[in-house]
């Protein structure tokens, strides 16, 4: 650990703080006006974090007396409210009582404001100091701003015409679209692309952004990619920036963590990628750690922000060994459990390794105490997703091992190398040679993945299992890494017979980012003192993690494989949302797509292959949904019974595509008939009618209407 070297700058008084602070509101709003936000919509987003998040979460820091920096209780406060008023959401919403919600938010208002009435903030709270690292963390903002602004900002853009237009390579909110809106009005969820099916598992990062999107009325689009995605990225740096900056007692160095955090591991497979020729992303073939772990599917953000949170509480107790900071650090680290589960093994795994190992060799308890701790609160997490998913997908797991190297191996098309690991894991034909090249996999594969940054793992090993290991966080930043590679490489989730385990390729990149939290303490470690060659080899290893990031902005940005949603589309989906009920089941054709996604209902099927079927379903559920959605569209009038197996309440049908029900003048009504088994041959049952609610142009939906009683009509 480094001694803290105070930095000076000119002070500026509460004139100016409160200033800086209109201003950067005011620029926010006018940066998302250029994306067509509306000003007032982002004035909602801001007051919505302030209400319902640093509120709540300062209200908490003055209950328990967090005695630390403004800037480190800022962030304390933002992250801790918001995952403490999405757990308080989500048990209102399990409990049927939303008024607890918002009791939680009145009772954190009137905490705060007792504070400050008993105890009013100095003067001194509010000036502030321009100093170099605030410099370079403002100029790290802006180019972080400017990697958002090439594509993210971009996507989910109204045009004139009322249509959206999307950019759909490497989608960055699109997977989350339907689950935001499911959130909207079930907790818990039912997969909004396979009704009647639960989701019990790490959704409150939807939840969060649901909570705008019902109460505010901010569109979800705007929250997924614009509004949300910049705090999730605020609260990620602040966390690592005042972990590191705690830890290491360097401005600096912690500013070089935050660099690092943005373009990420510095992994070494652009280099790989260049001398053998391949074409993909640099960072795919390794499963290193950067920009794209960030934006892409289902992002790290917001778990990465909780989990070093977790680490600064940590920190924090075992400086001070105060309770409070135990309860924080414990709390944290299994809340993650809710925002990002497979990270949660790892987490726990470092905590067992940590206590065993202080626990002997240096009757330290404290990393036994938080392990005790966390495991209580990690279990009603648990212990809800099971419980909640009855009928959801039956995950098992295996220890097994993975080779995720030849895969490294084949996508790089180094098929000798490939044969070569294969031989040696088989122990079959060993040669000199084989030997040589299986460890030479081995070592390419760390590189891709890691990059320069590996070249720290002697170093945190030797401080983390040596005889004279002192350093806590060292410790449990190497029973991290450790945990993490070894849960990416020897568990194995299956569901059914399939094996699903690249969901922990989360855990893999867990490791290279602690590597990244790691590398400015290496790099101080070895230039203590020489502070001209401390900065040269931070910009080296900070250049060297640059390519892989901007070579995957390029490709979002000259070839983001663009998909309009036409109004008329829209404008059915709108109908949905504003005519009927909240948990009606909508049945359409496979040749329809996105339903799901845009109206917040759910699907008796959405085959885009954004919703992951192979994940959340076993084979023979897909095959059934689809066989009994085929049954239906080919004769409507003879398959009720499809529409009573998954409670439909719309059938949306398609012009010139579903033409058993638009083949020409579309229909006012259709009658659905079943035949009475003991009835005269010559009459018929109406079972349901389809009663035509809303068409335009191109779309038309219909609402079953079910039978209340026997209606028999001659044929």
């Amino acid at each position: 650990m480094m001694n803290r070297v105070p930095e000076n700058g000119k002070m500026f008084g509460p004139f100016h703080f409160f200033g800086a602070i209109f201003f950067s509101m005011a620029g926010f709003g006018l940066l998302m006006s250029r994306f067509g936000v509306p000003p007032f919509d982002s004035a909602k987003f801001l007051a919505g974090l302030l209400a319902g998040v640093y509120i709540p979460g300062e209200a908490l820091c003055s209950l328990l007396r967090l005695k630390i920096t403004r800037l480190e209780r800022f962030t304390v406060a933002i992250i801790l409210g918001m995952t403490a008023s999405t757990l308080i959401y989500r048990i209102a919403g399990l409990t049927g009582a939303l008024w607890i919600f918002w009791a939680w938010l009145v009772l954190a208002g009137l905490v705060l404001a007792a504070r400050l009435v008993s105890s009013p903030p100095a003067r001194s709270s509010f000036t502030y100091r321009v100093t170099w690292t605030g410099a370079g963390f403002i100029a790290l903002a802006a180019v972080l701003l400017v990697l958002l602004s090439v594509d993210n900002f971009r996507n989910g853009i109204t045009l004139p015409d009322g249509s959206v237009r999307l950019h759909m390579r490497y989608y960055d909110g699109f997977t989350r679209n339907n689950l935001v809106r499911e959130l909207s009005h079930s907790i818990p969820p039912q997969m909004p692309f396979a009704a009647g099916l639960p989701i019990s598992y790490h959704y409150d990062m939807n939840l969060f952004v649901s909570v705008f999107y019902k109460y505010l009325g901010l569109d979800v689009l705007d929250l997924l990619h614009r509004f949300t995605i910049t705090f999730y990225f605020g609260a990620l740096y602040l966390a690592v920036f005042v972990f590191l900056r705690r830890w290491t007692r360097s401005g600096g160095m912690a500013l070089f963590g935050v660099a690092l955090s943005v373009f990420g591991s510095g992994g070494l497979g652009w280099a790989l990628a260049l001398l053998s020729g391949y074409g993909g992303l640099w960072g795919k073939p390794f499963y290193s750690f950067y920009y794209l772990d960030l934006v892409s599917i289902n992002p790290m953000l917001p778990a990465l922000a909780v989990i070093v949170t977790g680490m600064f509480g940590l920190l924090m107790y075992f400086e001070t060994r105060a309770k409070s900071w135990l309860f924080l650090s414990a709390y944290f680290l299994a809340v993650l459990t809710a925002y990002k589960m497979p990270l949660s093994l790892p987490v726990l795994g470092a905590l067992a390794g940590a206590a065993v190992l202080f626990l002997l060799r240096r009757k330290d308890v404290l990393f036994l105490w938080t392990f005790l701790a966390t495991s209580l609160a990690t279990a009603p997490f648990l212990v809800a997703a099971y419980v909640l998913n009855t009928g959801g997908p039956g995950f098992t797991g295996k220890i097994l091992f993975s080779n995720w190297i030849i895969f490294s191996l084949v996508d790089m098309k180094w098929m000798t190398m490939a044969t070569a690991w294969t031989e040696f894991l088989k122990f079959t034909g060993l040669t000199l040679k084989t030997v040589s090249l299986a460890l030479w996999s081995v070592l390419i594969f760390i590189l891709g993945s890691f990059g320069v940054s590996a070249a720290a793992l002697p170093s945190l090993a030797s401080r983390t299992l040596g005889s004279r290991t002192e350093d806590r966080m060292t410790a449990f930043l190497g029973f991290l890494a450790a945990a993490s590679c070894a849960v990416f490489f020897f568990v194995n989730p299956f569901l059914g017979e399939r094996t699903r385990n690249w969901i922990l390729m989360d855990a893999f990149k867990l490791a290279a980012f602690v590597m990244l939290l790691y590398a400015p303490v290496w790099l101080a470690g070895i230039f203590r003192k020489k502070s001209g060659l401390l900065a040269a080899a931070a910009m080296g290893l900070f250049l060297f993690s640059v390519p892989t990031t901007v070579q995957f902005v390029h490709v979002k940005r000259t070839a983001p494989s663009t998909m309009i949603m036409d109004a008329h589309f829209l404008e059915a989906t709108r109908f949905l949302n504003a005519s009927t009920e909240s948990d009606a089941v909508v049945l359409h054709s496979q040749n329809v797509l996105f339903v799901c996604y845009f109206s917040d209902r759910r699907v008796v099927l959405d085959s885009a292959p954004h919703s992951y079927l192979d994940f959340h379903l076993l084979p023979e559920q897909q095959e059934e949904r689809y066989a009994d959605i085929a049954r239906f569209f080919a004769s409507p009038s003879e398959a009720g019974d499809v529409l009573d197996k998954y409670g439909v309440g719309y059938v949306w049908a398609k012009k010139r595509v579903d033409t058993t029900l638009w083949a020409g003048r579309l229909p006012e009504r259709i009658p659905i008939w079943v035949r009475p088994g003991e009835k005269e041959p010559g009459e018929r049952q109406l079972s349901h009618e389809l009663k035509l609610v809303f068409s335009n142009f191109r779309y038309a939906l219909y609402k079953v209407v079910r039978a209340g009683s026997a209606l028999s009509i001659p044929r």
